[in-house]
């Protein structure tokens, strides 16, 4: 009797998973595989670890129903408003694709990443930019100061607070079976260590540019000019 409980279970929980991996339907028991969240360690923290604190229209995936939803950036997780207030948080294994509603048109996508130390994670970013072979991302980024004790009476306490990061640009080469987002330098010669190219015309061409690669816009010629000239 145990071991035919235990296989029901198990085909239960296949029945969830792949509600989740193929959103058709619409319904929110499409997204059961919640978290919940504990924010309690972050209550007396100034600032915010949102992008946005208020719950913005979106919608996830395929399904057509509205979700209030804001990003956690502190916690890289996307947090949903169900309809009895009760406030969850997405499965971070599973792929997500959110469509503001709000009138920005914005999107953002579920990734792996690259990070400095060479460590392959996931996270949500902002698509800012396609064309044929490459897709432009954006992280925003808020870091998490705990509160420093005070050691005297002559040095008061100081809170704990959510600091803003500089934001990161991130480019994904559609070509390429790893899909995984590469960084891109802020450094011009940084860069170009990067982003090499065999004949020296891209190169030159990023030499007399006077490209900012913290601009959407100058980052987008210079991504143009490099696949352009990569062989496909």
């Amino acid at each position: 009797m145990r071991r035919i409980v235990l296989v029901a279970a198990f085909l239960f929980s296949l029945v969830g998973f792949a509600q989740i991996a193929n959103p058709n339907q619409d319904s929110f028991n499409e997204l059961a595989f919640f978290v919940g969240i504990n924010n309690s360690i972050y209550d007396d923290a100034k600032g915010s670890r949102y992008l946005n604190d208020e719950f913005l229209p979106a919608k996830i995936n395929n399904l057509d129903k509205v979700y209030p939803v804001r990003f956690n950036v502190v916690e890289n997780t996307i947090e949903v408003k169900n309809d009895d207030g009760t406030v969850m948080s997405l499965d971070k294994s599973m792929n997500y694709i959110v469509r503001l509603m709000d009138g920005s048109y914005k999107f953002y996508e579920d990734n792996t990443y690259i990070t400095e130390n060479g460590r392959k994670e996931k996270s949500f970013f902002e698509k800012i930019h396609r064309s044929e072979n490459y897709e432009l991302f954006l992280k925003e980024r808020i870091k998490f100061i705990p509160k420093k004790p005070s050691k005297s009476s002559y040095e008061p306490e100081v809170p704990a607070k959510f600091q803003k990061q500089e934001d990161k640009y991130y480019v994904k080469q559609l070509d390429t079976e790893s899909g995984d987002l590469i960084e891109i330098p802020q450094k011009k010669k940084a860069f170009l260590k990067k982003f090499k190219e065999g004949d020296g015309a891209f190169d030159s061409f990023v030499k007399k540019a006077k490209s900012k690669f913290n601009n959407k816009e100058d980052l987008v010629k210079v991504l143009d000019a490099y696949y352009g000239t990569t062989p496909q």
